[in-house]
């Protein structure tokens, strides 16, 4: 008769017919406990009377992680200012504006903020190892850029808008943000420029494959940015196409990017441009990042590098011929009995200056600025092309 239902009634009984000198053995086997439960029971009424037959609450009187209301609504105010940054973040924020006052662990605050409904489950992703960057390991600086368009939204008067992003790879520090109202040649280039003019000129600039970073339909690839930035001596890297892994640590700050500005738009051009100058002040240099050790990105960042020049002529005092591309991306040039041939090459390189260098009997190399194009068969009358379009 084990007491599921009326269970202060039940123990009472017991007591009762205990009192009356019935055996306690017995009476145990009957209602279905141990004699230890019976005697606490028998103990709990001689000192509380019938309310010491009561279930006592199982919660522990001491919460270990618990936190004081005071100290649980600094947090919450503080996840309201910064509504996208995780525990970690917080705490940092907490420790520097409240010197005074004990900061729990980040896990608590996590658990706290999770109480209160204010943590998104993060998506699980299968598990798979991503290869790593085809190019080289960074140690500096302005050794490596990324640069990408961050996809596009209409802002609140129905315009779109194209945000341009360039980041350092090294420190993470977002160089600039422009609202680009299309991803065009000419805006991105003006963009660059200023920024080059700002920190000076990095080593490689890593992008995907879309315009203007590349032309799909040219031959090699090649953009007008991406002769601009041959021409300033940096090299190109692209990631594989669909692989946008890639520049994990550039898309990485798109999705904080979108969450902070996008959601909502604002009103137009002019303010949607405040809001991404608001956003990459607070990354740079208030918002702590776990893969800097919760430091800023504008405590590692420093420019560095080559200077911009915006007068750059092309010359190529190794190769053994300097040619100019013609209005029509291609060279004229002539076999050995004189007689006049075309090659195209890319309209891209319109105007520009291209060197030759022999390396077999009619076998010409052909460069633009650092990168190999090709070469050229006097034969075949040809011009012949690497299998790849990443050069380093």
């Amino acid at each position: 008769m084990p007491w599921k239902d009326n269970k202060v009634e039940l123990r009472l009984e017991l007591i009762e017919r205990q009192l009356r000198g019935e055996n306690i053995s017995d009476l145990s086997k009957e209602y279905g406990i141990s004699r230890k439960t019976a005697h606490k029971f028998i103990n709990r009424f001689k000192k509380s009377g019938t309310e010491g037959l009561k279930d006592y609450s199982k919660a522990p009187k001491n919460i270990k992680h618990r936190l004081d209301l005071k100290l649980e609504k600094l947090i919450l105010d503080t996840k309201k200012e910064h509504k996208n940054w995780g525990p970690k973040k917080l705490k940092i924020i907490l420790t520097e504006k409240y010197p005074g006052l004990k900061i729990p662990a980040a896990s608590t605050i996590g658990r706290t903020l999770k109480r209160y409904g204010l943590v998104e489950p993060r998506r699980r992703k299968r598990s798979g190892h991503w290869p790593a960057s085809h190019i080289y390991n960074v140690k500096e600086a302005n050794q490596l850029w990324s640069a990408d368009y961050k996809g596009q939204f209409k802002t609140g008067d129905k315009h779109y808008c194209y945000p341009l992003t360039v980041t350092d790879n090294y420190s993470r520090y977002i160089l600039g943000i422009d609202a680009a109202q299309s991803p065009s040649n000419l805006e991105a280039l003006e963009f660059f420029k200023e920024l080059f003019e700002e920190y000076g000129l990095p080593y490689a600039i890593r992008t995907d494959n879309g315009v203007p970073f590349a032309c799909p339909s040219a031959n090699l690839g090649l953009s007008k940015l991406n002769v601009f930035w041959l021409k300033q001596g940096i090299y190109l890297d692209r990631i594989k196409p669909g692989r946008p892994e890639q520049n994990g640590k550039h898309e990485r700050m798109h999705l904080s990017l979108k969450k902070e500005t996008t959601r909502p738009a604002r009103a137009n051009i002019l303010q949607q441009q405040e809001c991404f100058d608001d956003f990459r002040e607070e990354f740079n240099r208030k918002r702590p990042h776990e893969a800097l050790d919760m430091g800023r990105p504008a405590e590692k960042y420093k420019p560095s590098g080559p200077k911009y020049n915006p007068v750059i002529e092309l010359s190529y005092p190794l190769d053994d011929m300097t040619k100019s591309v013609s209005k029509c991306g291609s060279l004229f040039l002539k076999d050995k009995a004189g007689k006049r041939f075309r090659v195209y090459l890319s309209s891209s390189l319109v105007g520009e200056k291209v060197g030759l260098l022999q390396t077999e009997e009619d076998i010409f190399n052909v460069y633009f600025a650092k990168l190999e194009l090709g070469f050229i068969d006097y034969k075949t009358k040809r011009m012949y092309y690497n299998d790849e379009w990443i050069y380093r």
